[in-house]
């Protein structure tokens, strides 16, 4: 069902428009939550999926397209070691940990390149040292832009070579008329690709094959409701076919056809059910029309807000890293004094004269 939802969505916006050329040189990724099991409460996750968005939106990578959609970002966070150290006032924790990105296609499963980064926090809870570990991460990390720069070049590079195998087996699907098959097939391969105009036409065949399956289905249903005079479970039917089938107009010449025979007891109620069967239908199109205005929208304010975006982006980072720096600062001292402490005496001291006085 989630494959289906998001070929559905791919299949919309790829034929509202197309990418740019500058998108075009590059793969846009969605930043995904934790997906294994973690030590990191809920606000820590939150901020953690918070801080990849910002280092993929600060990468130029986090555009929002159709095909941001199909490769994602995701974490995973494990911790090394966590000690606890003795002030004599209060306990200082210390969390060491590693944080892994993963670069994948969500249809395939492919994973195309990974980063390690070593993290390290200290505070009064567990959780502080998260948050200060989590902190730490900048967009502007060299080992953060050369996972998302490899990325993007391993994609393009992989769906690049495989593509003509893609289409091959996508076409000898259609010709079984696995049609379903068939789009999820294609739908593994980003529009950056050269050459993905052949994949668009044979989506939009498949597409197509799939809504006139479907309305041929309703429409073989509807003719042995008629056959038994149920001509208003036969309206029905007819009405659930998209009006993007071909066979959208024979289906309403049916509707029509049935309307006439049914007799003068039900056809108040068969006006009246006619009659929210047409709203239904005018508000399904008027739904469709308006996610398609919203998809373009969209599109044209990326396009014109792009470089504005970036801008505001970089700026807000800068003010957050500022504080953060300032943050990360007092906890580097207090690692340092951690690492530095024997028997707890220098610490205490320490401790007191810097935070407590």
């Amino acid at each position: 069902m989630k494959a289906k939802k998001l070929i559905t969505l791919l299949f919309m916006a790829l034929t509202v428009y197309p990418l740019s050329a500058a998108e075009k040189e590059n793969i846009s990724f969605k930043a995904m939550g934790l997906q294994n099991e973690t030590p990191l409460n809920e606000d820590n996750q939150k901020r953690l999926t918070l801080k990849i968005e910002q280092a993929v939106a600060y990468n130029n990578a986090g555009a929002n397209t159709a095909q941001s959609q199909l490769f994602v970002i995701y974490p995973e966070f494990v911790t090394t070691s966590s000690d606890v150290v003795n002030t004599g006032m209060r306990n200082i924790y210390v969390v060491r940990g590693e944080l892994s990105l993963f670069s994948r296609n969500l249809m395939d499963d492919n994973t195309f390149a990974t980063v390690v980064l070593p993290l390290e926090g200290s505070g009064k809870t567990e959780q502080d040292c998260y948050r200060v570990m989590i902190n730490s991460i900048r967009g502007s990390n060299p080992q953060i832009a050369r996972f998302i720069s490899e990325s993007q070049q391993r994609v393009i590079e992989y769906y690049e070579r495989i593509m003509p195998q893609v289409l091959a087996k996508a076409e000898r699907q259609m010709t079984a008329l696995e049609y379903d098959d068939a789009l999820v097939t294609l739908s593994i391969i980003p529009e950056c690709v050269d050459g993905y105009y052949t994949v668009s036409e044979l989506m939009s065949k498949a597409y197509a094959k799939i809504l006139d399956r479907n309305a041929d289905m309703a429409i073989n249903e509807a003719k042995t409701l008629i056959v038994k005079k149920e001509y208003m479970q036969a309206i029905e039917v007819l009405s659930t076919i998209d009006p993007m089938s071909s066979k959208y107009d024979e289906a309403w010449q049916m509707i029509a056809e049935a309307r006439t025979k049914i007799d003068a007891v039900e056809q108040a109620e068969a006006e009246r059910r006619l009659q929210e069967i047409e709203a239904a239908k005018a508000q399904a199109e008027q739904e469709r029309e308006q996610q398609m205005k919203i998809l373009q929208m969209e599109y044209e304010a990326q396009e014109r807000d792009k470089e504005r975006a970036y801008e505001l982006t970089k700026i807000a980072l800068s003010g957050q890293q500022a504080k953060e720096y300032a943050d990360t600062q007092a906890q580097e001292k207090i690692q340092t004094a951690v690492e530095n402490n024997t028997d707890g005496s220098d610490f205490k001291t320490w401790f007191t004269n810097t935070f407590l006085k």
